[in-house]
C-alpha cells in the first residue's frame, strides 16, 4: 500500500499501527490504520465543557469510538469541582450502540 498524500495534521507509526489525527474547531478525530491498511478505529474526542451547576463547578469531557464491524461506544466523564477548586467527585458514563 502506497500513501501519496495526508492531508492530516499528524501521523504517526506506533506498534505496528498507523494514527492520523485532525484537530477540529471543537474536537480531535483519530483514525487508527493498522499494517495492512484497514481501517482498527475511529475516535473522537471533544474539547472539555466547563459548566457552573449551583455552587459547584462541573467540567464534561466526551469521547465517541467507532470500530468497523459499526459497533459505536460513547464514553463521558464528569469532573465535580466545589467553590475553592477541590475534585468532589468523578463519574464516567459509557453507552454501547
Amino acid at each position: 500500500m502506497e500513501i501519496s498524500t495526508v492531508s492530516f495534521n499528524q501521523a504517526n507509526i506506533y506498534r505496528d499501527k498507523m494514527f492520523f489525527t485532525l484537530y477540529g474547531k471543537n474536537a480531535v478525530s483519530t483514525k487508527v490504520l493498522d499494517k495492512n491498511g484497514n481501517l482498527f478505529l475511529n475516535r473522537i474526542s471533544y474539547y472539555p465543557v466547563k459548566a457552573k451547576r449551583g455552587d459547584y463547578t462541573v467540567i464534561t469531557r466526551k469521547k465517541e469510538y467507532e470500530f468497523p464491524d459499526k459497533n459505536l461506544i460513547f464514553e463521558t466523564v464528569e469532573r465535580i469541582y466545589d467553590k475553592a477548586g477541590k475534585l468532589l467527585n468523578t463519574v464516567k458514563h459509557t453507552v454501547k450502540k
